[in-house]
């Protein structure tokens, strides 16, 4: 390889908004940046549309004597008190939730090449080297559908409809509150990756249990298993097995070959 690739996982755009699975993305996997001291980047890019939840009749419904009051559901079904964004509001929530889960998710692994794989090998004054992969993340809010990988409503909640359910609203990887904790955005944008719970695909609490500070669990941290999609991608892009590519989450430096 030489310059720069660009691809579509999967290549239907919006393919996935739907679903729980995730793991629809564009990305650019970049060589021209390729020295004795820098590797080759591998950059996902994620696109997404946030609208106001206030409006999808299948989340909200509204109070037919004042239009601007209304009961919105969570992941559960449970009802909360919602009203309309005001769309300066959405616009500043959007803005930090994006840039919250884009320095999480940033930069944080670098993917060494196999020994078999020869196609990154450049040469620098008669030396061969072979760059590893530095996984890069730019995570877009939209303005418009058009475009965007995924669609997310944010309910603008002030409490639930009965308050012995308490006051937390259960949001998932396309229904987001005003509330969200930050640990909750960087969660669910993994869920966006493709990531799973700990304990696989599923919502009990088992699920979320994890011996490690897994931010896919209950726990804030970052771990080599969530370097997954940018394995995928990789072994896509060269032909070769994911699993091939050695997750490290500190800089490694390209080898003389």
């Amino acid at each position: 390889m030489s310059g720069v690739v660009t691809f579509e996982h999967p290549t239907l755009i919006l393919g996935k908004q739907n679903a729980i699975s995730g793991s629809v993305f564009d990305g650019m996997l970049d060589d021209t940046t390729c020295t004795d001291r820098n590797n080759a980047e591998l950059e996902l890019i994620m696109r997404v549309y946030f609208y106001d939840a206030f409006d999808d009749p299948a989340i909200t419904t509204k109070d037919p004597a004042d239009p601007k009051k209304g009961l919105a559901k969570d992941h559960d079904g449970v009802e909360f008190n919602a009203t309309p964004w005001e769309p300066a509001k959405l616009a500043a929530w959007t803005r930090k939730a994006v840039a919250t889960a884009q320095k999480f998710w940033h930069g944080k692994f670098w993917l060494e090449t196999p020994s078999t794989y020869t196609g990154l090998d450049f040469t620098i004054n008669k030396r061969t080297y072979r760059p590893n992969v530095w996984c890069r993340f730019d995570l877009t809010a939209t303005d418009t559908l058009a475009g965007a990988h995924f669609k997310i409503a944010v309910a603008n909640i002030s409490g639930p409809k009965d308050p012995t359910w308490g006051f937390q609203y259960r949001s998932n990887m396309l229904l987001y509150d005003v509330q969200d904790p930050i640990n909750t955005k960087k969660h669910e944008v993994g869920h966006l990756l493709g990531l799973d719970h700990p304990g696989g695909n599923c919502n009990n609490a088992a699920c979320y249990n994890s011996a490690d500070d897994d931010v896919m669990g209950g726990g804030k941290g970052i771990l080599p298993r969530h370097a997954l999609p940018w394995q995928k991608a990789i072994g896509m892009i060269t032909s070769t097995n994911k699993d091939d590519w050695k997750v490290h989450q500190s800089k490694v430096f390209p080898k003389k070959v």
